[in-house]
């Protein structure tokens, strides 16, 4: 053979015999032969480190080639050596001395991977001293001896063979070197320039897939780049770097992709792609003499819900065009369905309303879409900053918007006097509570004349507020604040309860009287009002059905079967049914025959100048005749004056209310009323 290289430990004395006679076979070996050095800590925890060397006898006779080998970090066997230094001797490993090859001492060069170590011939010490092995397979050969055996704990895992013996650890450092495939390390800057490169064609975009393309190309162009130098044989990049800062560039890309999604879905009307109102809030912000204007579309919902999506896409569409072309300006806002809004340049209170007028012009001519024909007709509320923070002066303009739509108006202007309303309304709502429990509502009593009987027969309870501060509120100003708002089962509560405790006072003092209280249509669509307002009739235990409930005439078609039902279920409680206001809405009496109620009220329009005008004469009397074929009882309220009175009874009309016969009384003057001798009550009627 040519060579024979050791992995095998000769550091110790064995028997001297086989000492001597292996030492006289290396002398007459005429080859080259290698045998084993090796460092190890002097004790433990010492950082001396001690060279193991050859017995003496051997060691004359052969070169001495380093087997250290260090694994990386992870525990993997990656690198090989050229050698080691201890004592100021350098020691070639013996992957070198086997190679032939030179290198600097210290220094390491990566194993390839791809010699397989099965390619690497074996043949078993056992067969060649049994003569097993034929001389011929082993002429001219590098012989490299060592053990393989799984007990000798010298393995060691490699990335891609798995774990294999030290001596094969040996055999590919050689093989790596002898067929000269190093990749010499080349540094991080290859695959920075990977990095720089995909960065580049990613084009400086900040968004999720922009980070997602830099981190999947950088991580495919690094594995292409490493794969081209080394499988080359170029060298080998140090791609750690290059990963590292991949991975910082892309997350803070997808970072700031995420952010921008989440701004964009803040700002960003989800549906329609239009800015928001918190993009218009910020607008407003920065443009601090900027004013609003909201434009709110009647029946919005309505409309969309006959159309079908690409419809409701087009629909808004062509609105939105509209908009723009009246305006001559993009930047429209969608503050929610129905409702956009835009800044104003700022040139005055006079302009915008010119440009509402403009835009509600526009509109009267319905928007073609398909085979049909969309009417929408907006209103506006025009807010000016002054004062107003940019939310305060979106919200007046919104709050302008929705009133003017529900007025039927075409715009609506905020005004001082209109936020000094507003803010009394949030006081009103918020003191509720506390007002109920101050006690700071209470009942008055206007009396309701029995024309036929000549005597006040009962009252309409009509709720009052003394606040603190305010003074007294009139009811035209809570009451549809609170019905507005969904707040007023709490309060006709608590006046159910009160006028029945006043009535119930009043029959233990002999006093055959009635009383009517109003309820909201809204509240008898509710099951739990409906309940507590049973519970109270019950607690009073009356003799005989003298509360009545009012309900206007609207209500009664309005959600008729859901208040018809309540109805019913009151009326058969023994609790009397009013309609109010008769004559100011679009129901018939005919129509009123199958509604749960025993009367009518004429309201007080028609009443009040019926000494005077014909047209009121001849409705008044005709309605009277009616309602009493149809078997209801006629209440006529705003008698004002003795000739209206005269007049209700020419036409046979059951009950009077008014000034004439008495205003609102707290329940002490209500009940002196009722108690004053009849020549007085005359006199005052």
């Amino acid at each position: 053979v040519a060579s024979v290289t050791f992995d095998v430990d000769f550091s110790s004395p064995s028997d001297a015999e086989d000492d001597r006679l292996l030492a006289s076979a290396l002398e007459r070996f005429e080859g080259t032969v290698v045998l084993p050095t090796f460092l190890q800590a002097a004790g433990v925890g010492s950082h001396e480190n001690l060279e193991n060397l050859p017995i003496g006898i051997l060691r004359e006779r052969a070169f001495l080639g380093s087997v250290n080998v260090q694994t990386d970090p992870d525990g993997v066997m990656r690198h090989y050596g050229y050698g080691t230094v201890t004592g100021n001797v350098a020691r070639p490993s013996l992957g070198a001395l086997m190679a032939g090859k030179a290198g600097e001492i210290g220094r390491t060069f990566r194993i390839d991977g791809a010699i397989d170590p099965l390619t690497i011939p074996r043949v078993s010490v056992a067969d060649i001293i049994a003569g097993r092995v034929s001389t011929e397979q082993l002429r001219g050969k590098n012989i490299l001896i060592g053990a393989t055996a799984i007990e000798m704990g010298d393995r060691y895992a490699t990335p891609r063979h798995g774990v294999i013996p030290g001596v094969y650890i040996q055999a590919l450092g050689a093989e790596t070197l002898a067929q000269d495939r190093i990749n010499e390390p080349l540094g991080p800057w290859p695959g920075l320039l990977v990095v720089l490169a995909v960065g580049l064609l990613v084009n400086g975009r900040r968004t999720v897939l922009a980070g997602l393309a830099l981190l999947l190309g950088t991580v495919a162009g690094l594995q292409v780049l490493t794969f081209a130098l080394e499988s080359n044989f170029i060298g080998s990049p140090d791609v750690v770097p290059a990963l590292a800062a991949c991975v910082t560039f892309a997350g803070g890309t997808i970072l700031i992709g995420f952010n921008a999604r989440i701004r964009r879905s803040r700002l960003f009307d989800e549906a329609t792609g239009l800015m928001n109102g918190r993009a218009l809030e910020q607008h407003l912000s920065a443009a601090k003499t900027s004013s609003v204007m909201v434009a709110s579309f009647r029946h919005f919902q309505e409309t969309l819900s006959v159309l079908s999506a690409d419809e409701q896409g087009h629909l808004f569409e062509k609105l939105i065009d509209r908009l723009r072309v009246a305006r001559n300006d993009d930047s429209i806002y969608v503050l929610q369905p129905g409702m956009l809004a835009w800044p104003t340049s700022g040139d005055g209170l006079e302009s915008m309303i010119d440009q509402a007028e403009a835009l509600c012009a526009i509109f009267v001519s319905p928007i073609q879409l398909g085979g049909r024909a969309i009417l929408l007709t907006p209103a506006f509320g025009i807010a000016e900053r002054h004062r107003l923070s940019a939310a305060g002066a979106l919200a007046a303009a919104t709050l302008r918007a929705s009133g003017a739509s529900a007025d039927g108006q075409r715009w609506s202007v905020h005004t001082e006097a209109a936020a000094d309303a507003a803010d009394r309304a949030v006081h009103l709502l918020a003191d509720l509570e506390s007002a109920l429990a101050d006690q700071q509502f209470w009942l008055a009593y206007q009396p309701k004349w029995s024309i036929s009987a000549g005597r006040i027969l009962g009252a309409e309870a009509l709720i009052r507020w003394r606040h603190p501060v305010f003074g007294p509120i009139p009811p035209d100003e809570f009451i549809p604040l609170l019905e507005r708002e969904a707040r007023l089962h709490q309060l006709t509560i608590w006046v159910v309860a009160r006028a029945l405790t006043d009535l119930k006072d009043w029959h233990t003092a002999g006093h055959d009287l009635g009383v009517a209280v109003n309820i909201s249509a809204p509240l008898l669509a509710s099951g739990r009002f409906v309940d507590e307002l049973l519970g109270l009739v019950r607690e009073a235990n009356l003799a005989r059905p003298r509360l009545t409930v009012e309900v206007t005439e609207s209500a009664t078609i309005n959600d008729s079967a859901q208040v018809i039902a309540a109805l019913e279920t009151l009326q058969a409680a023994g609790v009397l049914v009013s309609i109010d206001d008769y004559g100011t809405g679009q129901s018939t009496l005919t129509y009123l025959k199958s509604f749960p109620a025993t009367e009518i009220k004429i309201d007080k329009s028609f009443v009040s100048r019926i000494a005077d005008s014909i047209g009121d004469q001849v409705l008044v009397r005709s309605t009277i005749a009616m309602a009493h074929d149809l078997g209801f009882a006629v209440v006529a309220e705003g008698v004002e004056d003795s000739a209206c009175l005269a007049k209700l009874t020419e036409y046979g009309c059951d009950t009077a209310q008014g000034w004439h016969i008495g205003k609102p009384l707290p329940v002490a003057e209500f009940m002196s009323l009722v108690e004053a001798p009849p020549a007085e009550e005359r006199q005052a009627a």
